[in-house]
């Protein structure tokens, strides 16, 4: 018959915190009264069964038979009484489950923007580390003496034609490149501009076989310009190379047949 206090299990699923607010049991504005002539104690809240608005015995009523036996010689008082106390009990816990919900949506909240601030914070520092890499190479490049009037970079040689496709020389484009970032390496000081470089000029096919290691996203990307020039001589160096020993063996035939011939 006693009626427990303990709360029911939470379940493990997820859930949305604001559906498991729980509303009291007593009418709004109105509190289980204590029963009149109780001395409750000023200096500490210990609750013991002499401080309960009921006798403690009639929680262990457990069959209808000592409910009514109960009700006949204490009359419905106790049982009143009993009632309103364990209702004043829901409401506590009431109010403890509601500010355990709102401590969860506040951590919650205070967690997303914590991944926010921790994302933009990773992007700074790659930035700097970046701005890091270049400033360290600079010493290197201002430590030969340049006469006063000069410019201290080399001469600009002229830029390799864009690389489409395998209807072009691929060796010949290659070797151009490669001199171009050898003899103007001052140009290019860091590996992430000879990249770069190298991707303005690479166009139409070529550029597929490229891009999506130059993404930010990419799980594989370019650390060293030769890698980049390594994947376009791979995917275009033997293609060519076998049809140009096919031009030089149509025209040995050709010139052998000529020779019979004659």
């Amino acid at each position: 018959m006693a009626r427990s206090t303990e709360s029911e299990p939470v379940s493990t699923a997820r859930y949305d915190f604001r559906n498991v607010r729980r509303e009291s049991l007593l009418p709004q504005n109105r509190t289980a009264p204590e029963e009149e002539g109780t001395n409750a104690s000023s200096d500490t809240e210990e609750e013991d069964t002499n401080a309960l608005p009921f006798d403690h015995e009639m929680t262990k009523i457990s069959t209808s038979t000592e409910l009514n036996a109960w009700i006949s010689a204490h009359e419905a008082g106790d049982i009143v009484a009993f009632i309103k106390y364990m209702c004043q009990q829901h409401d506590i816990e009431i109010e403890t489950h509601n500010d355990m919900v709102q401590m969860l949506e506040d951590a919650n909240e205070a967690n997303i923007t914590l991944e926010a601030a921790q994302t933009r914070l990773q992007k700074e520092v790659r930035d700097k580390d970046v701005i890091i890499r270049h400033l360290e190479t600079a010493p290197s490049r201002q430590s030969t003496s340049v006469p006063e009037g000069r410019s201290s970079k080399s001469t600009k040689l002229s830029d390799p034609s864009l690389f489409e496709d395998s209807s072009q020389d691929v060796d010949n484009w290659l070797s151009r490149m490669r001199n171009k970032l050898k003899a103007n390496k001052d140009h290019f000081p860091i590996e992430e501009l000879k990249i770069a470089y190298i991707e303005s000029r690479v166009s139409g096919a070529a550029i597929k076989h490229i891009a999506p290691r130059m993404r930010d996203i990419s799980l594989n990307s370019f650390l060293e310009a030769e890698e980049v020039l390594s994947v376009i001589d791979k995917m275009y160096g033997d293609l060519n190379r076998r049809h140009t020993a096919q031009r030089q063996y149509s025209k040995l035939y050709q010139n052998k047949t000529s020779f019979h011939e004659f």
